[in-house]
């Protein structure tokens, strides 16, 4: 008789305490990156995370990733100029795609390591210039 009254005691506790345990969220480590860590700037318009886990960063003076061990800042060697980047975005395929706040400066995307311009588009329309952007990909190819 006392082992069945142990039973109920533990199957009372347990439906007591087990939904407790979903209830706690979960707790999330939060670093706050500036110049000191290796960022070019301490503004930061965009960010986006790539297939492989690097973090990847559209700064007011060019593109920066940090894959959790060293940061790289990118500039003319891989095709981008020093300028206010203001979206960065992966499409479906995993691709990068920027674009700077110069009025008829092209939209980029990176590939083999280096930042490519899209050609032949028009960037304006109705005379404005294009400030932002979406990638599609359809039948594997981007469409903006």
């Amino acid at each position: 008789m006392l082992e069945l009254h142990k039973k109920y005691l533990y199957f009372l506790l347990l439906s007591l305490l087990l939904p407790f345990s979903f209830v706690f969220p979960q707790r999330h480590t939060i670093k706050t990156y500036t110049i000191e860590d290796g960022l070019p700037t301490n503004v930061v318009n965009d960010v986006v995370q790539d297939n492989s886990g690097k973090m990847w960063f559209a700064t007011e003076i060019g593109i920066t990733s940090y894959d959790a061990t060293s940061w790289k800042n990118y500039g003319e060697a891989e095709g981008l100029a020093s300028a206010n980047y203001l979206r960065i975005k992966k499409d479906t395929q995993g691709t990068l795609w920027t674009i700077s706040h110069f009025a008829a400066s092209p939209i980029l995307f990176l590939h083999d390591n280096k930042w490519r311009p899209i050609k032949q588009i028009n960037y304006t329309y109705n005379e404005r210039f294009y400030t932002a952007y979406d990638v599609k990909i359809v039948n594997g190819k981007p469409l903006l």
